[in-house]
């Protein structure tokens, strides 16, 4: 999935995957990790398992059976709580 896309973004873009966005900071942190995500280039630079929500563009989850109620539900209103477009 990441190569697909990959080929099919402008330049300057970028997929990631295993890689943390955090949602709520502080002593009861919380942090998304989406199957894939798009952000800029220069993200890249930053050696980090973390990108600041502000970074990305695109956060992807594949949903299964099992975590329907997670991904469509509990995981979009986190990402539209920092700013993530849906």
């Amino acid at each position: 999935m990441v190569d697909a896309l990959e080929d099919q973004l402008p330049s300057g873009l970028v997929p990631l995957i295993d890689v943390e966005v955090p949602i709520r900071r502080g002593p009861a942190a919380t942090h998304r990790a989406p199957d894939v995500m798009v952000v800029r280039r220069p993200v890249l630079d930053v050696e980090s398992p973390r990108v600041d929500p502000a970074e990305v563009l695109l956060a992807v989850e594949v949903v299964s059976p099992g975590s329907v109620s997670t991904e469509r539900i509990l995981k979009v209103r986190d990402y539209a709580a920092v700013g993530i477009p849906d």
